[in-house]
């Protein structure tokens, strides 16, 4: 079982099934906050699902939309 925890989101790896838990709040200004953490932001991976996430999608180098309207839906990686 792997695992990685960022910013509020905690991913855990079983059984070769992915599942996320909440963890807690995502911080309003994501590209500032990377700055914060002194990570790169194309190292960086988010989750969304609706409009007020498009700012954090279109700042990581990855982002997956899950059960996302389609204006959510264009600037993610996956959806």
């Amino acid at each position: 079982m792997g695992e990685l925890q960022a910013g509020g989101l905690r991913i855990v790896l079983a059984s070769g099934k992915p599942c996320a838990y909440l963890t807690g709040l995502v911080p309003p200004e994501p590209a500032a906050e990377l700055d914060r953490l002194n990570e790169a932001a194309d190292q960086a991976i988010a989750v969304g699902d609706s409009e007020n996430d498009i700012p954090m999608l279109g700042v990581v180098g990855f982002s997956i939309c899950i059960g996302a309207n389609p204006s959510c839906r264009a600037p993610a990686s996956m959806s």
